[in-house]
């Protein structure tokens, strides 16, 4: 079985103090990539292990840990939308509610990207959590508490995951082989070593440099809407849409606080040119409707492609101070 991972051990040992008082519905959270939910399983294989160890980790080689080991233990359940940024369903909540009806000693469910639950999913997920079957743990797992009903939230043990202590997680990717890059990939992601070591192993970085050498040319004016919309139809909205936050937000701080604020460091120069161009409020306003479209987008909501990636270009154009007519 494996152990939590090295930056989790205040909120393991936090458990550990209370497991006999243990709440029925937890809810972790925090940014992508600190491993909630690896934290989840390992919660799960010691709730159900039969002698777990002092420090509550699950034992490994009880009949419960050779099931949870091979993926096919029968009192847990895990469940997540069907795609990234898509919606969890209402008859998804109810498989989940039926699963907890089953009987046995103690049952585990774990919501990953709880705030992705729709309007019917979470008001049936809340019946659940007022009145929860006894030895049933539910915990829910989310970036994005606030997107969860309020009353969702204050039925959950909130256990919140903050960002990687910076040796622990260069320590990580150096024992994971990852030395090229690991500076910027931590920064790129808020110091979160999953993501950090799941982005060093795609071509995500590849697939950045192109999206952003598009927007540079468009934001320079040195592409027009139709060239830049032709190179980024390669791409979906969803990919492109995290890297336009992260640029937007980087030029504020550019404005605001100066370079040493950027997380993309290696994107420096170029975004030095586009900031002194770019007005202030209107950057606020453009992220206010990238987030409301990235919400849209969540719901599975059909939009057309090509006009969602000219929108999404001719939102990055209304941040520029001076636009050709």
């Amino acid at each position: 079985m494996n152990n939590v991972l090295p930056w989790q051990s205040a909120q393991w040992s936090r458990l550990c103090r209370h497991v006999d008082k243990l709440a029925h519905a937890m809810l972790f959270v925090g940014q992508a990539g600190l491993g909630k939910t690896h934290f989840a399983t390992c919660l799960a294989a010691s709730l159900l292990c039969q002698e777990p160890k002092v420090d509550f980790q699950a034992c490994g080689a009880c009949k419960s840990c050779h099931l949870f080991s091979a993926g096919n233990h029968p009192d847990v359940l895990t469940v997540k939308p069907e795609a990234p940024n898509r919606a969890i369903k209402i008859d998804t909540i109810r498989q989940l509610v039926d699963f907890s009806m089953l009987s046995a000693a103690k049952k585990v469910i774990i919501i990953q990207s709880a705030e992705n639950m729709n309007r019917a999913a979470a008001n049936a997920l809340l019946k659940l959590l007022e009145e929860p079957p006894a030895g049933v743990y539910i915990i829910l797992i989310s970036e994005r508490p606030s997107r969860l009903l309020p009353t969702i939230r204050s039925r959950c043990q909130m256990i919140t995951f903050p960002q990687s202590d910076h040796a622990l997680a260069m320590r990580y990717l150096h024992e994971n082989h990852v030395t090229d890059n690991a500076e910027l990939l931590l920064t790129l992601t808020h110091h979160a070593p999953l993501a950090a070591l799941a982005l060093n192993e795609s071509n995500a970085l590849k697939q950045r440099q192109h999206i952003f050498q598009t927007w540079q040319a468009f934001m320079l004016q040195a592409s027009s809407l139709t060239a830049a919309s032709k190179q980024w139809h390669k791409f979906e909205p969803l990919d492109i849409l995290p890297y336009l936050q992260s640029w937007l937000m980087d030029i504020i701080r550019l404005i605001i606080s100066g370079n040493n604020a950027i997380n993309n460091r290696d994107l420096a120069q170029v975004l030095e040119r586009i900031a002194p161009v770019c007005h202030i409020q209107a950057l606020f306003v453009c992220l206010d409707q990238l987030y409301q479209l990235a919400a849209i987008l969540a719901d599975n909501i059909a939009l057309n492609k090509q006009l969602l990636i000219e929108n999404l270009l001719l939102l990055s154009w209304s941040c520029l101070s001076e636009r050709k007519n």
